[in-house]
């Protein structure tokens, strides 16, 4: 045994010699050619340059020196020279040599960076190198050159330089060397010169073909080589990995560099995947699930986040089963419009299960458990449902407008008789910025004799959510009607369990700061469906508040963006303008409040609003309350109900809910009688008000307006500016601009001729409400992707 094995060792070692040898016969061909700088970083200098012949000569003069601290990488760079220059065998050896050091790879702790560059509109910014042949591609081959600058107007002299930086454990940080961000800020008297954009270089080292899983986090995207590009990990979740399969040699890796603050700190991961048996999938566990209320199941619907970390295979999905109290129930999904999971994918699947309407008889939480069968195998994780009482918040689940699973927090009318009435108004609560749904909806609270009481009396408090930068608007506007139209439907249907049903069409919307902002942006665009508004702390348009959302300001595209194209862009979202929609809600009562000493939404904000609602006449009252900032517990006395439930607005809410809906009426006449105008910038985002809808623009984009008068003796009289088509849903005589006519039927739909009459919709009529524009507008409903290889 032995002695076998001894003429086996020996063999090896002659082959290796053998090779060994052929190396050295040709090394002076390759040391003849001259060596710019014999150094590591003059070795990368060369390659990264593409002068393969001379980094391969710095490499091996370094090695033939007997430098011995860096022999892994010089090798290994030797190796990609030897690749460069078609030298297959020679290639061969030289990582087999590296990797006796290295390993099967090397990620190097030394980051280039290169920043700050002005930033641009949108996350994925117009891109200061771009401009230099193949940007950053080009622009890194020259981080070894010294003196390499380029221009930047946020730094003295107008000139930047490549830093190196050292990875942390934490990861990256990188703060641009020289540049005084206090000064621009105090000089421009603007915090958006704190937003910055810039990049960083690393370099992966690979001894062996081999597959690699990478995240980078801090980051939007990054390039692994110039022709393989991932999404980052903006908001540091840490949970999805992407399948990248490298041959030997020598790699880099491209990081699109964005920040708020002078500094930045992104991190940046490569797993090895050890195991050829590895499924290459994970399912990962639910970040949210619905909860049993009095162990009574309400929802049916739960997020499944797949990753397939398969380099080059799809993976198919065969059976979602979830296991509770020893029986299975098989989940649901639309496996005929399901293909797979492609390679390197990551997907949440909307999975619906056929729950027991009763899961339990008594309140307790239940664990369960949801195993998912695939192409490859299976995987199982725990969790476990909670259960919550009648008078606790609970979360549910719900099929949102694009086809994804959210969750939204919901309380039960407090003080209800049942069988008092079938239908219950709606509080739709709005949290501000990193607020979880729960919190929001708990924060409905107030100190009854030594306990705290939760919710709104005789209404139902609901608090819908959506992750993202949205501010209530797009998405999550829709969002939050859809969390309403799902809460509507399960309470109706669970009688037996609720004293009363929540009603979609007779909403008090409220939120408190960003949900502030939201409460005036629903209020103004579902105005049929408001009885009232509370906006706590709440702006006006994202772009005028704060510094991080600025318009065409420090922006890198603005010299070159013609001013007939800004208008356009500009159009685009105007619909998110609270100001702008005002008339909308005139008709409404309206509480507007803010504390005195509030800086992070200042009151001038609120003020605004007060004095275009005043102007209108309107039914609205505002409170600046002193010695109060932004959030408080207490406004009189402890644990009164504090920002959000305090007695003034439960008084508020109160003579609202109390109204039901219902138009007041004095001596002058009913509210439903009262003028009001319907003013608009987008028909897509825009709801009816008096049951009037506009369906289509004449001009795109454009202020649009409906002035709306009516009287139970003449019916309605409308004046429209702007409008092409709309849909009168109240059946009565209707005077539309000049033209009498009848709508006997709800949901007739009119639309102005060449003739500038009235008359009913042309046949073929293509442009709707499904098809307008802006283009975001795409990513508002499911859509496919539909790619060829």
């Amino acid at each position: 045994m032995r002695s076998t094995f001894f003429v086996e060792f020996v063999v090896i070692l002659l082959l290796f010699e053998r090779c060994h040898a052929e190396i050295i016969a040709g090394y002076s061909e390759w040391t003849a050619v001259s060596c710019p700088a014999k150094s590591l970083s003059g070795v990368k200098n060369s390659l990264v340059g593409r002068k393969c012949d001379k980094a391969l000569s710095c490499a091996l003069q370094l090695l033939d020196d007997g430098e011995t601290a860096n022999s892994g990488i010089l090798w290994s760079l030797a190796g990609e020279a030897f690749t460069c220059l078609s030298k297959a065998k020679e290639a061969s050896f030289c990582f087999q040599q590296s990797q006796s050091s290295l390993g099967t790879f090397h990620l190097n702790p030394d980051w280039h960076c290169l920043g700050p560059f002005i930033i641009g509109k949108p996350e994925l910014d117009a891109d200061p190198l771009a401009g230099r042949s193949n940007g950053i591609f080009n622009v890194s081959s020259y981080r070894y050159r010294k003196g390499f600058s380029i221009l930047s107007e946020l730094a003295p002299d107008a000139t930047i330089q490549w830093s190196k930086v050292k990875q942390r454990q934490e990861g990256v940080v990188y703060q641009p060397d020289g540049v005084d961000f206090n000064d621009l800020v105090r000089s421009l008297g603007s915090l958006g010169i704190l937003e910055w954009q810039g990049w960083a270089v690393g370099e992966l080292v690979l001894t062996t073909p081999s597959t690699l899983l990478t995240q980078c986090l801090g980051v939007v995207a990054f390039y692994v080589n110039a022709a393989n590009k991932f999404p980052g990990d903006v908001y540091f979740r840490d949970s999805t990995f992407h399948p990248i399969r490298l041959e030997a040699g020598f790699h880099q890796i491209y990081v699109k560099l964005r920040s708020a603050k002078p500094q930045i700190m992104f991190r940046c991961t490569f797993k090895l995947v050890k195991d050829s048996q590895d499924p290459l999938f994970t399912v990962h566990s639910p970040k949210f699930l619905p909860d049993m209320v009095d162990g009574y199941m309400l929802s049916q619907y739960i997020p499944l986040g797949i990753d397939n970390r398969h380099p080059g295979e799809w993976l198919t999905i065969d059976k979602i089963e979830l296991t509770i109290k020893k029986s299975s129930i098989e989940g649901h999904f639309e496996k005929s419009a399901f293909i797979g999971i492609a390679p390197g994918q990551s997907i949440l699947l909307p999975v619906k299960f056929a729950f027991d309407r009763r899961l339990s008889d008594s309140c307790r939480s239940l664990p369960i458990q949801i195993t998912v069968t695939t192409s490859r195998g299976s995987q199982t994780i725990s969790k476990e449902l909670r259960c919550r009482t009648k008078s606790d918040s609970f979360l549910f689940t719900f099929l949102d407008h694009d086809g994804s699973v959210q969750h939204a927090a919901a309380l039960h009318p407090l003080q209800m008789t049942k069988g008092k009435r079938s239908e219950c108004p709606t509080v739709l609560s709005l949290h501000g910025t990193s607020i979880s749904p729960q919190n929001q909806a708990d924060s409905y609270k107030q100190m009854v004799k030594g306990r705290y009481v939760f919710g709104v009396e005789n209404a139902w408090l609901l608090a819908p959510t959506r992750h993202g930068a949205h501010n209530w608007e797009g998405p999550g506007a829709l969002t939050s009607m859809a969390a309403l139209q799902a809460l509507a439907s399960f309470t109706s249907a669970d009688s037996s369990l609720f004293d009363c049903a929540a009603s979609s069409s007779k909403v008090i919307f409220a939120g408190h700061s960003m949900g502030g902002h939201g409460a005036w942006h629903l209020a103004t665009h579902y105005p049929d469906q408001a009885i009232g508004v509370i906006s706590l702390a709440g702006w006006i348009r994202k772009e005028s508040y704060g510094d991080s959302n600025l318009f065409f300001r420090h922006d890198v595209s603005y010299s070159f963006v013609s001013p007939a194209l800004k208008s356009i862009l500009e159009n685009t979202i105007a619909e998110n303008d609270a100001d702008r929609h005002v008339s909308n809600i005139a008709h409404v009562p309206i509480l507007a409040r803010i504390g005195a000493n509030d800086r992070t939404v200042h009151p001038i904000f609120v003020r605004q609003m007060y004095r275009l609602l005043h102007d209108l006449n309107a039914d609205v009252s505002y409170h600046e309350l002193p010695g109060k900032e932004h959030w408080w517990w207490d406004t009189e006395k402890e644990n009164d109900g504090g920002a959000v439930n305090d007695a003034q607005i439960r008084k508020f809410m109160k003579v609202v809910i109390d109204k039901d809906g219902q138009e007041s009426c004095s001596k002058d006449g009913c509210d439903q009688e009262r003028d009001v105008t319907l003013t608009l910038q987008n028909p897509a985002s825009q709801g009816s008000l008096r049951g009037v809808h506009v369906l289509l623009q004449k001009i795109p984009f454009r202020s649009t307006s409906v002035h709306i008068r009516h009287s139970a003796k003449d019916g309605f009289e409308l004046q429209t500016e702007n409008v092409q088509c709309l849909r009168l849903t109240q059946k009565g005589t209707y005077q539309i601009d000049g033209h009498a006519m009848g709508v006997q039927d709800d949901g007739k739909e009119m639309c102005l001729n060449d003739k500038a009459e009235w008359t009913l919709p042309p046949t073929g009529l293509t442009r709707n409400m499904r098809t307008l524009g802006p283009a975001r507008r795409v990513f508002e409903a499911p859509f496919l992707l539909v790619f060829g290889e």
